[in-house]
């Protein structure tokens, strides 16, 4: 009897401590830039660098068409199998806003950038980056706040949601977020290993301290039908527990494709109030 529990406490040990020890690498799949990237880089897109904890870090800024300084910057926060600069092409198309500018922001160990990604080193460089781009224009932090505007996608959701909860927006467009990690854990290793996760972000519990805020910004959340990453059914229960949000549900639009699927929607969302 004692041999077989000690057999099923060596298994079990096999399973969790991989599990706890390597979930990061479940949950981020980084991406690097080859040597002298940045060179290749013309314009409108420039390169703006900063620092943080985790170490030197670098975002791709796309100046306003319209050539003017931007009336409003929007930081952009991609999924965790992309790098800033696979979000170029999506925000140098003469349908976006004349006077509107972009940060394409990378995690830390994403692209060029030091350290390594979790919620803390997320939300320092975020900070960092948002700092960054307010020092180059020289804005107070009332202008900061009506100024900077959030465009995030599936796991950049939960980046963007964590720096809106400690810093006031314009607006922001959230596409395919989930509740919260621990849900998506569940649903993909399960009870009772799902509370291995140490990587707890949850935007449920940002946006209810988001709209705790008299100043809380317009957010839209645009999922659609067909995700196979991150289920609908969480985008709703997200409207459905906010008021404050609006939801948009693209047919058929999977978890990658409905950036391109409902591009319309998304300017539309996007587009400032006339």
């Amino acid at each position: 009897m004692m041999s077989f529990l000690w057999i099923a406490l060596v298994v079990m040990l096999a399973v969790v401590v991989p599990l706890w020890a390597f979930q990061a690498r479940m949950i981020y799949f980084p991406s690097r830039y080859e040597a002298g990237f940045a060179a290749a880089l013309t314009d409108p897109v420039s390169l703006l660098t900063y620092r943080c904890d985790a170490g030197e870090q670098s975002a791709f800024y796309i100046r306003p068409s319209g050539g003017s300084p931007p009336r409003r910057v929007w930081l952009v926060w991609g999924g965790n199998g992309m790098i800033a600069s696979q979000w170029i092409h999506h925000f140098v198309r003469p349908d976006i806003d004349p006077e509107d500018g972009f940060l394409l922001i990378d995690y830390p160990g994403y692209g060029a950038n030091g350290g390594s990604p979790s919620p803390r080193s997320i939300l320092a460089a975020s900070e960092a980056a948002a700092d960054a781009i307010a020092a180059k224009f020289g804005w107070s932090p009332s202008e900061r706040s009506a100024r900077l505007a959030v465009f995030a996608h599936s796991l950049g959701c939960a980046a963007a949601l964590q720096f809106m909860a400690k810093h006031p927006v314009e607006s922001a467009v959230l596409v395919s977020p989930f509740t919260d990690l621990m849900s998506m854990a569940r649903m993909t290793v399960g009870w009772p290993l799902c509370h291995l996760l140490t990587h707890r972000f949850d935007n449920r519990a940002r946006l209810a301290e988001i709209y705790t805020r008299p100043d809380a910004p317009p957010i839209t959340i645009v999922h659609g039908t067909q995700d196979e990453v991150i289920p609908i059914a969480m985008g709703r229960a997200l409207a459905a527990e906010f008021p404050g949000v609006r939801f948009d549900e693209v047919a058929d639009a999977g978890h990658n494709d409905i950036i391109d699927d409902a591009r319309d929607r998304l300017l539309a969302a996007m587009a400032r109030p006339r």
